[in-house]
């Protein structure tokens, strides 16, 4: 499998238009913000896609400070990350399961692959422990899943990083943690441990399977085999949708792809946007030549 690109949490303040300002016409890219999905939640298990929207939530402290990145509304482009340097920060280096909602969620749009979410509680549930034990510990299994899946652990007996915390913050932190916890359970319907939610890229819930039988570890395993399919189909009618918005797959030279919109180029800087909305620069010469030729059309066009 291809190297992907690493996740970055962009929290976007509302930025300045760079819409046409006064008939002014960019050389070529400019567009509206991207699109957004909205709807009812499903559940159930093998859920048909549609409908419900995912949240971006503050997870309780979980997101790494170094991830969050603030616009000036005065000058819109003056903190934009540079995309190829968010890529070799060995800080985004994370483990297979991720903690953030909000990084899990970035992941799975970048790369297209649908979240699955697993509720735990490693501490009290000897169901979630059989789970893990039989199938997410299995190397072939995690094999599928790198390949397949974003996944995200939400443990409710998750051992917090307090080191060097008073004791009054540490019980803040756990407070806090708690009731991220109880929104996600909430958001997600989930009644009991274990419990699994499949989303697509969208944030749209594809498939829900509650508990574990010890020795069942194949059956769980086709189920989420049957909702990467549901989800992998939902993706490719959004990926069409968009596409005829302009947006499109871009790959650079070591053969990593993002799905974006090019928003305006500028002297060999391609400004972009994802479908959930977060911006940042390409190098032109950082990407393949067939983007780089395609770019070379463009502005041929708009000479």
């Amino acid at each position: 499998m291809s190297q992907r690109f690493l996740p970055l949490l962009l929290i976007v303040l509302p930025l300045a238009s760079c819409a046409n300002r006064g008939g002014e016409t960019l050389a070529f890219g400019q567009t509206p913000n991207a699109p957004t999905f909205t709807g009812q939640q499903n559940e159930g298990t093998n859920v048909t896609p549609g409908g419900n929207a995912d949240m971006m939530m503050d997870p309780a402290g979980f997101t790494p400070p170094e991830d969050i990145v603030f616009t000036d509304p005065d000058d819109p482009d003056a903190n934009i990350p540079e995309l190829m340097g968010i890529l070799t920060d060995p800080k985004l280096k994370r483990g297979p399961w991720e903690r953030s909602i909000q990084i899990a969620r970035k992941t799975s749009i970048r790369e297209g692959k649908p979240l699955l979410i697993w509720f735990t509680d490693s501490n009290r549930s000897p169901r979630c422990r059989q789970l893990n034990q039989e199938l997410f510990a299995d190397r072939e299994f995690q094999e599928w899943a790198s390949e397949n899946l974003i996944r995200m652990r939400v443990n409710e007996s998750e051992e917090l990083d307090d080191e060097g915390l008073s004791l009054g913050e540490k019980q803040s932190r756990r407070v806090a943690f708690a009731k991220y916890v109880k929104r996600l359970k909430k958001h997600y319907k989930v009644l009991g441990y274990p419990s699994l939610v499949m989303v697509d890229p969208q944030g749209r819930v594809v498939g829900h399977y509650r508990g574990y039988t010890s020795g069942q570890a194949d059956l769980t395993w086709g189920k989420l085999r049957q909702g990467v399919v549901a989800a992998n189909a939902a993706t490719r009618a959004w990926k069409e949708q968009l596409e005829r918005r302009g947006y499109r797959t871009w790959t650079d030279r070591k053969d990593r792809s993002l799905f974006a919109k090019l928003l305006k180029y500028d002297d060999g800087k391609l400004h972009i946007v994802e479908p959930d909305g977060s911006r940042s620069i390409i190098q032109e010469k950082q990407l393949s030549a067939e983007d780089r030729e395609w770019i070379r059309e463009q502005k041929a066009k708009h000479r």
